[in-house]
């Protein structure tokens, strides 16, 4: 077995990483009777030969040795390697995923012919591993008979993706789904079924099989993907009868659909995508299943909904709510974890959060108290004090909404800069409880001494020690000067950035401060948007000197020109009052489709700076603001304060238009006196 993976020249082919010499080890631990060494391999494999959904050129040439692995008996794990070759089947070209790294770099005509021949030798390999993959489909066939029935439904999902073979596929599994017995195998074969017809176009002529297997006395599991497949293959909306299936069998099939058609939600969501309504009446059906694990992947996908539009969120909080005294101590976690991350929605909830702050478990009292920080209730300080004595667990995101309640948490904060060692990590205790300081402001003063002495013991800590003095201000904090000039000549930039702010709010000195954030502006500074965005802070009197570098700024066409360009729009109009220079920048960004929430916001508040000036920016600044879905970071939209952080776009792009409009009625009103 495996006799040939010696014969291809694998240093010559090349992976995510380079030569694919390594590959052929790789390959060989999954034969191994080791698991440790089986899932090194694996692991190994998903981040070269495929690599976050791209696939290289050594990926097609390893192929043939997994499905030998497939066919070999005795070898473990395959339904692993099957999830590797549907992996592959699906992969695409490096250059086309990452298409947006390189739209704006470089222009000329030359660099955009050298990246044409890339993407066109990338599509070979994509179409090389695919046919790879499909050339195993008698072996996937083969494979239908395995005795292990997760290995027969991984072979059944795996001939669904084989859509180059569709023609030889679908009567094989169409002839065997009558005589098999297995109620998820019957089901992964009409999945199967669907998703091969919808790859040819046209699922038209197995209307009547799904229909028929979409009857009552059909399992759960099997309806649920004749409902499933019904609903992708009618072209108008899915009739009663399939959303009153899909409603009845999500609750009590989730997990089993779950094994052989992979995310149940996912799926049900596709199926009718075109209405929201119709998924929110699937997911809330399913939220009150009697099966824990239907409950879950409900809420899983309730959370989803949210992430994608706001109109959902408040009818989604209130079914959280009503289930979270009666859940078992994991469903609260899981519960109050997701009302945490929806921001203002979770209003609806802060009887049953406040509650939750009495609760037996750490994690739920945890949770809720940072759910009901992000809403503004101080009801939440004792546990975030608790949370910070006991596990030293540092919620940041709860404190930005506290505003003055949060000074109670001023003493517990100090307690907690006293720990050791603090690396610089965003996620150590000491540097959070830093940063935590720094958004309290004035009222955290006490912990300027404990602040200083982690400046002097932690170096790695010192820019973000430096940004929270320069937050917190005061009197007390200039006892920190000579330790922040230091800073200015040290080899770290973003560290020399932090203590120059914090220079600026101090003592008011421009000169020193210049200096560093002039050499901080040239294109390929990580810290560029930092450094503008201070010279923005600092103002006309300041900065006026720094206008060519500012417009210099916006020439740059990189891909991550974004937050420079924001930054330096905002910084112009502080320094220059021209809106010539800021408006068409700020609305260009505003209406970016690949911006992040955050962004966008910051653009909202440099446009709502510009007062009556970004009148222009109103009709825009509306239609957001009456948006259902979240409209920006689509791209980015992983995080778990998606939802908060669109709250905050709203919020700014509703501030923005109150400013204008107000700017713009008191324009109006002097007009009318001076014509009087």
């Amino acid at each position: 077995m495996l006799e040939g993976l010696d014969r291809v020249n694998w240093s010559q082919l090349s992976h995510a990483y380079g030569p694919a010499d390594d590959v052929p080890a790789l390959i060989r631990a999954l034969a191994s009777g080791d698991a440790d060494a089986r899932d090194h391999a694996f692991q190994g494999l998903f981040s070269t030969i495929w690599h976050q959904g791209t696939v290289y050129e050594a990926t097609a040439h390893a192929v043939p040795f997994l499905l030998e692995l497939l066919a070999a008996p005795g070898v473990a794990e395959k339904e692993a390697i099957f999830h590797l070759l549907g992996s592959i089947a699906d992969g695409n070209s490096y250059m086309e995923v990452h298409s947006r790294l390189w739209d704006d770099v470089d222009p000329s005509q030359e660099a955009q012919r050298e990246r044409q021949e890339q993407v066109g030798r990338e599509r070979e390999h994509v179409r090389a591993a695919r046919q790879a993959v499909e050339a195993g489909v008698g072996t996937y066939l083969d494979l239908l008979a395995d005795e292990d029935p997760t290995v027969r439904e991984a072979a059944i999902s795996m001939l669904g993706l084989c859509r180059g073979r569709a023609d030889r596929v679908i009567p094989e599994l169409l002839a065997r789904i009558p005589n098999q017995a297995d109620a998820r195998s019957r089901a992964a074969l009409i999945l199967a079924v669907g998703d091969l017809a919808e790859g040819t176009g046209d699922l038209s002529p197995f209307h009547t099989l799904f229909a028929e297997r979409m009857q009552p006395e059909e399992a759960p599991v099997v309806r649920l993907a004749a409902a499933i497949c019904l609903a992708r293959s009618s072209p108008v909306a899915p009739t009663a009868a399939i959303l009153d299936t899909l409603c009845q069998t999500a609750a009590t099939a989730w997990d089993d659909f779950e094994s052989v058609g992979g995310d149940t939600g996912g799926r049900v969501g596709e199926a009718v995508k075109g209405d929201p309504a119709a998924r929110l009446r699937i997911f809330l059906a399913a939220l009150d299943s009697r099966d824990a694990s239907a409950r879950q992947g409900a809420r899983f996908a309730l959370n989803r909904m949210c992430h994608e539009r706001r109109s959902v969120t408040p009818v989604i909080v209130k079914a959280l709510a009503e289930q979270l005294p009666a859940a078992d101590v994991d469903e609260r976690r899981q519960i109050v974890q997701t009302l945490a991350g929806l921001g203002a929605a979770s209003a609806a909830a802060v009887g049953p959060l406040a509650a939750a702050l009495d609760d037996d478990d750490s994690k739920v009292r945890g949770w809720a108290a940072t759910a009901l920080a992000v809403l503004g209730d101080p009801r939440a300080i004792p546990v975030l004090i608790e949370r910070l004595q006991s596990e030293r667990t540092l919620m940041a995101r709860s404190l930005d909404r506290l505003g003055a309640e949060a000074r109670a948490l001023v003493p517990a904060l100090i307690e907690v800069l006293g720990d050791s060692p603090a690396e610089g990590d965003i996620g150590n205790p000491p540097v959070q409880a830093a940063l935590a300081l720094g958004r309290i402001g004035p009222d955290a003063r006490p912990a300027i001494p404990a602040l200083i002495e982690l400046m002097d013991r932690e170096p790695d800590a010192q820019p973000y020690v430096a940004e929270a003095i320069g937050q917190i201000g005061g009197p007390e904090a200039h006892a920190a000067i000579p330790r922040l000039e230091r800073l200015l000549s040290s080899s770290d930039e973003w560290c020399r950035i932090r203590a120059a702010q914090a220079l600026w709010r101090l003592d008011g000195r421009a000169g020193p401060v210049l200096h560093v954030l002039d050499e901080q502006l040239h294109p390929k500074s990580r810290c560029r948007s930092l450094a503008i965005e201070v010279l923005g802070e600092m103002g006309a009197e300041a900065a006026r000197g720094e206008v060519p570098a500012l417009l210099a700024c916006l020439e740059d066409r990189s891909f991550h020109r974004r937050w420079p360009h924001v930054e330096a729009a905002i910084a112009l109009w502080r320094i220059t009052h021209q809106p010539e220079l800021t408006l068409p920048v700020l609305m260009k960004l505003f209406g970016d489709p690949d911006a992040v929430a955050a962004l966008s916001r910051r653009a909202a508040e440099g446009l709502g700076e510009m007062g009556a000036e970004a009148v222009e920016a109103l009709p825009i600044l509306r239609e957001v603001a009456a948006l259902d879905v979240r409209p920006f970071g689509q791209m980015f939209s992983y995080s778990s304060d998606f939802v908060i952080e669109d709250d905050a776009l709203l919020a700014a792009v509703t501030e923005a238009i109150r400013r204008i409009e107000v700017d713009l009625g008191r324009a109006e009103r002097s007009t009318g006196q001076a014509r009087r």
